[in-house]
């Protein structure tokens, strides 16, 4: 290299080593800006709280207050840092960590040191003179050099309001929940009072889940003695038809085992027998373990009535208790709703001020605010008792309600219920729309088997139905299921028609399966009543005869979301008065529940109620689908009356 060269390459090695000084307090800024943020960014997160829906994570939520200012602060602070592009911030890498090296390489080109340098020494350093000047040129090009004392300069942390901290220059939830949708701020003081109704609410299901349990094991015991009688009744060979290999029955024959329960209860003695293998062991305890799995998952819990046995006795009173300490119908989604609203609230500190809530997925604000809502509306209807309340005579109690019991037996997954033969000759499209819908219980306190819940989602799909139960499967709850579910949809008043010695069944059931009001616009008090359902909303409760005044008292029959109608055969006649009190309400609200123990007793136009004399126009008559014993009957609505079936006896179950 020639002195011009060496003279030019020291002077682009001291142009370069200035630039690196340059580059370097820009790199230390940002770095300590960068773990400024980091740190805050960890002190948010391990704030957040991970609340969950249905078993997913559906929401974080972050309290925020004063205090979190400075980390706030933080956070914007990285992000106003001036942007560098992708090769600006690469020369300015290059500086900071090639030129160094470099330079070092470069001076065995120079000075006493290139007299004393091999020739792999002196292609080294030839090599890293280039990519010096190339640097210097890049630098040069990029007019980085101006820039670079500017982009070492700190104004300070900038301040963040706590109610600004989902400004989009803040970033807040990329940091807490990068894959988040929708965002907001949600005030504290929207809190008050959750707590001691978080408090109550998991009390009430921590007890709920006690006496349920209680009951889940009376039930065991019970399934368990049935099983062991099956077992007891089943002989030895049945363990060969099991496991259809060959199996030395003689062999237990001899010792005295005569019956699979013998069998499975000296399980461990098998090898002890004469004639009987460890092999042929092997096989006799699984076709045994088989047979005894197979029998008590499919041996429903019975409650013999006639016998009385104490066990079952035992089972009703537990049943008993826990119906009388229900909360809820859907116990284990409260309480993992009660529990998660409990995690929001021992996550916030005194001074806090603000939820940021971050929602996952498709999730929403709205549908975290209905969840805190309705851990409120079911602490208000949790019910603590001191002491559990066990009826004097259980047996007394299962026979008057039976069908609830069994709902709670089913409700326990004790009872064995499948869909498919609730469904009857429904058609399929009908019955995809049943199956398609849920049904909102927020506002029931009933459990449901499963005809009763396939029975309230028919009558929802179809609006206009009869529903023909024999005595004693629930006609009643089914119906409830149905009004609470519209109530949990919007609607607000419902009317039921009896005749007027159900007037007073129908005021007690109400309020004690669903949470809806009562109004009896029946006897004295009717008129007090009415507007009280004309103001508030609920249930109202009127019979035939007294359904005359209240339509001169102008029902608003316009506000009515459904009309049930008890014992629906009174109004068969389409001459009676009656009848045609009843059809001009029915002609005048969305949807229709007749309820009836005898649906077709003489010919299909007992489900098409009509006035007698020419039909006017705009009144006619939508066809009535109609449930049977522990399902429907058809679920078609054709206008006018559906003539393809032939009529059947009283209590028909098709």
């Amino acid at each position: 290299m020639d002195p011009e060269a060496r003279q030019q390459l020291r002077r682009v090695a001291a142009r370069v080593e200035a630039m690196a000084e340059l580059a370097e307090p820009v790199l230390a800024h940002r770095a300590a800006v960068a773990a400024e943020a980091d740190a805050a960014a960890q002190r948010l997160r391990e704030a957040a709280v991970e609340v969950r829906s249905d078993g997913e994570h559906a929401w974080t939520v972050l309290p925020l207050g004063p205090d979190d200012e400075p980390d706030l602060g933080a956070l914007l602070r990285q992000r106003l840092l001036p942007t560098l592009g992708f090769r600006e911030s690469e020369l300015i890498q290059q500086l900071h960590h090639r030129v160094g090296p470099l330079l070092a390489e470069v001076r065995n080109l120079s000075g006493w040191r290139r007299f004393f340098a091999g020739r792999r020494t002196r292609d080294k350093a030839h090599a890293a003179a280039r990519e010096l000047t190339q640097i210097h040129d890049a630098v040069r090009d990029a007019d980085l050099v101006g820039r670079l004392p500017g982009l070492a300069e700190d104004a300070g942390a900038p301040s963040v309001l706590v109610g600004d901290a989902l400004d989009p220059r803040v970033g807040l939830g990329a940091h807490v929940e990068p894959h988040h949708g929708q965002q907001r701020l949600l005030p504290v003081s929207e809190l008050a009072g959750a707590e001691s109704a978080v408090a109550v609410l998991l009390i009430a299901l921590h007890t709920e889940m006690e006496f349920r349990d209680a009951a889940r094991s009376a039930c065991e015991d019970i399934r368990l003695a049935e099983a062991r009688e099956v077992l007891a009744a089943m002989p030895v060979e049945a363990i060969r038809d099991a496991s259809r290999e060959r199996i030395p029955i003689g062999p237990l024959r001899v010792g005295g085992v005569t019956t699979v329960l013998d069998v499975h209860q000296r399980l461990h003695e098998l090898e002890e027998f004469p004639g009987i293998g460890e092999m042929s062991a092997t096989r006799i305890r699984a076709a045994a373990t088989t047979l005894w799995n197979t029998t008590y998952d499919t041996t429903p819990v019975h409650v013999d009535a006639v016998a009385r046995p104490a066990h079952a006795t035992a089972l009703l009173a537990r049943l008993a208790v826990w119906d009388g300490v229900r909360t809820s119908t859907d116990p284990a989604a409260d309480l993992a709703r009660a529990e998660a609203a409990d995690r929001v609230l021992r996550a916030l500190d005194p001074g806090d001020e603000w939820l940021a809530v971050f929602c996952v997925g498709e999730r929403t604000v709205d549908e975290f605010e209905a969840e805190l809502a309705a851990v409120a509306e079911r602490a208000a209807a949790a019910r603590v008792p001191s002491v559990a309340q066990v009826p004097q005579d259980p047996w007394m109690d299962f026979l008057a309600r039976p069908a609830h019991y069994y709902a709670l037996l089913s409700e326990l997954g004790f009872l064995s219920e499948h869909g498919g033969r609730f469904e009857g000759d429904v058609p399929s499209d009908v019955v995809d729309a049943i199956r398609a819908l849920d049904l909102n219980t927020m506002y029931l306190e009933a459990s449901l088997r499963g005809y009763q819940d396939f029975a309230a989602r028919f009558a929802l799909v179809q609006e206009r139905v009869v529903i023909g139960d024999e005595m004693g499967l629930g006609k009643t709850v089914e119906a409830l299921a149905v009004l609470a579910h519209l109530r949990a949809q919007g609607q607000t008043h419902f009317l039921v028609i009896s005749p007027a010695a159900v007037v007073t069944n129908w005021v007690r059931e109400v309020p004690l399966h669903t949470r809806l009001e009562v109004h009896r616009l029946h006897g004295e008090g009717r008129r007090a009543a009415l507007e009280a359902w004309r103001r508030d909303g609920g249930v109202a409760v009127t019979s035939f005869g007294t359904l005359r005044w209240a339509v001169h008292q102008e029902l608003p029959v316009e506000q009515v979301g459904c009309v049930v109608v008890d014992e629906a055969h009174y109004i068969k006649n389409p001459a009676a008065k009656r009848s045609r009190r009843t059809a001009d309400i029915l002609d005048r609200v969305p949807r229709v529940l007749l309820m009836t123990g005898t649906p077709l007793a003489n010919r299909i136009d007992e489900f098409c109620p009509r006035r007698r004399g020419p039909r006017r126009r705009g009144t006619g008559r939508r066809a009535l689908g109609s449930t049977r014993r522990r399902g429907p009957a058809h679920g078609t609505r054709p206008r006018g009356c559906p003539r393809r079936r032939a009529s059947r006896r009283p209590g028909w179950r098709g």
